[in-house]
């Protein structure tokens, strides 16, 4: 297994909207918000989690200096129900109350690749997917319960990863050395995959070196310079400041802004990688179909 893939609502923090205004981040809260309409969609992230779930690295992984957290529940994925022995009701009930709404965003058709479900804690503050040991073609969604009004943006950018990262578009495979296209860290993204396109289009080598260079950086202070850095010099380029992170991470914020907001007409880097997913009939009939599942 590689880095898992996530996201972190900071509990009272600023968030950066696409237009580069900042609103203060709605804290976390115990109660999950099932009706959350994507009309009126809270900020995307500007801060990451993730957890390290061996000794192998991605390009796609998050900020090293994230913490190692575990799951309140764990549930396997059957159709649209999570099932699981040896959970109280009361779990049960809190964990069904978020995937429902998972199931009622995203088309069952495009959610097949969910093998699990992990329920985790308010502290963890966001959520994740990664590869399921057991079959490294399905996937396991976590998500914290103490989202409140965050949870439909942050399942849209999650996923934004499962559809990108599946094994249609990036066959499951750790050997980087043959990769002709872009590695994920969990195989080589297929040339027609959207992730082979995007990266092609809009990470130069020269880019992807400067972000390799940062996620190198092990003191954290210097980290997180290096990252202000980077942002400084690529003004214009990513719909959030998250998604400077890496191009996986890129690709999951367009895509949140793609699905969320309505198409852009400028001409900076950031407005023309929206419009590459909007130029996909595709994607445009499956953002269509998940916001018709936010009503």
């Amino acid at each position: 297994m590689g880095l898992i893939l996530g996201l972190a609502i900071g509990a009272g923090g600023i968030l950066t909207l696409a237009d580069g205004s900042q609103i203060e981040a709605i804290p976390a809260t115990t109660a999950v918000t099932p009706t959350t309409s994507l009309e009126s969609p809270a900020a995307p992230p500007t801060t990451a989690a993730t957890v390290e779930a061996s000794e192998s690295e991605s390009v796609d992984g998050l900020s090293p200096y994230a913490d190692e957290v575990s799951p309140l529940a764990s549930f396997e994925v059957r159709g649209d129900e999570i099932v699981a022995d040896g959970h109280s009701e009361d779990e049960m009930a809190r964990a069904q109350t978020i995937w429902g709404r998972f199931v009622a965003l995203i088309p069952a058709e495009h959610r097949g690749m969910v093998s699990g479900f992990e329920l985790m804690g308010e502290d963890y503050e966001g959520a994740h997917v990664y590869p399921d040991d057991r079959d490294p073609t399905r996937w396991v969604l976590g998500v914290s319960e103490g989202l409140g009004a965050d949870l439909d943006v942050t399942f849209v950018h999650e996923f934004g990863h499962l559809l990108t990262l599946n094994a249609r578009e990036v066959p499951p495979n750790p050997n980087e050395t043959r990769c002709r296209t872009f590695f994920t860290g969990e195989g080589c993204a297929s040339p027609h995959s959207i992730v082979a396109r995007f990266v092609d289009r809009f990470w130069t080598p020269e880019l992807l070196d400067e972000s390799d260079r940062i996620y190198g950086i092990e003191d954290e202070e210097e980290y997180w310079n290096a990252m202000d850095d980077f942002l400084a010099r690529h003004d214009g380029e990513f719909v959030t400041e998250y998604a400077a992170t890496n191009p996986g991470e890129d690709l999951a914020e367009t895509f949140a802004e793609f699905i969320l907001e309505e198409r852009p007409d400028g001409e900076l880097v950031k407005d023309r990688k929206v419009r590459f997913l909007w130029d996909d009939p595709a994607l445009v009939e499956l953002r269509a179909q998940i916001r018709d599942g936010s009503q």
